[in-house]
């Protein structure tokens, strides 16, 4: 299964009743869970969560842990959940622009999903992204 689970996925996966391997889903953690998120990511050499969420981050602490992807190149694709920043101060996005401006410049393959709060990413250079989701044509318009 790629990640951020397609419709069939879920499907099967609660047919067969059985959770995603690997995905992280922090969307309601605290910032105590967040910083060992963040701690646990940086320092360890375990597998990446292949699904992580922004939500409720400090862009320092997506600044970290972005860069930790991008040195340890995690062989399947990985769904970045940023959030449009409809909660961030002033409503202008913090992480999002970040995180599409380190991928552009490092050159990877990913796209934002149609609703533009997450981002389907492949950390190695060269390999193309499984899109399952209707792609946004221009992220900057959301």
């Amino acid at each position: 299964m790629g990640c951020c689970g397609s419709k069939q996925d879920i499907e099967k996966n609660e047919k067969s009743n059985q959770k995603p391997q690997n995905k992280q889903n922090n969307q309601s953690q605290g910032r105590e869970q967040i910083e060992k998120l963040v701690q646990d990511i940086v320092n360890s050499k375990k597998a990446l969560p292949l699904e992580l969420d922004f939500h409720g981050w400090y862009l320092s602490e997506a600044q970290q842990v972005l860069p930790v992807y991008i040195d340890r190149k995690p062989k399947e694709d990985v769904c970045l959940i940023t959030g449009r920043g409809l909660h961030a101060e002033d409503n202008k996005p913090k992480i999002k622009p970040y995180v599409l401006e380190t991928l552009r410049k490092g050159g990877f393959d990913y796209y934002v999903h149609h609703q533009g709060g997450r981002c389907t990413v492949n950390f190695n250079k060269g390999t193309k992204v499984e899109r399952k989701f209707k792609e946004v044509e221009d992220e900057n318009a959301l």
